[in-house]
């Protein structure tokens, strides 16, 4: 992979896991689940978390550090046990929102991390 695909490649992984971050802060509100503690400040949280890593790996000489996407893909598996760990799994929008949004946000930041130039590291 040439140094510009990777580039391109860490840029646009990154640029959804921005808007992935950016959803997880508004879906308890869109999504109606808002009420739920635990699922609203672990979406927040958590999305704010997302989106200030990936956006990162975006600007600048970003794309050449790995350790943000792996940051993000942690976030991302926390994201799949959270509705189970906090104990808001019963709220199906909340659980199903999380558990999508976490498994793309893991696979898309590990994608991202292992696209980062070997070289530059």
């Amino acid at each position: 992979m040439t140094l510009e695909q990777a580039r391109t490649s860490v840029r646009t992984t990154s640029g959804i896991d921005v808007v992935a971050g950016l959803w997880l802060i508004i879906a308890p509100f869109v999504l109606g689940y808002a009420s739920v503690t635990g699922a609203l400040w672990n979406d927040v949280i958590f999305g704010i978390a997302i989106v200030l890593l990936a956006g990162s790996r975006e600007v600048g000489e970003g794309y050449r550090y790995a350790w943000p996407s792996w940051v993000a893909a942690a976030i991302g598996i926390w994201m799949i046990i959270a509705p189970f760990a906090i104990g808001y799994s019963f709220v199906t929008e909340a659980l199903w929102n999380d558990v999508i949004i976490g498994i793309a946000v893991a696979l898309l930041a590990t994608w991202s991390a292992l696209s980062t130039p070997r070289h530059s590291m």
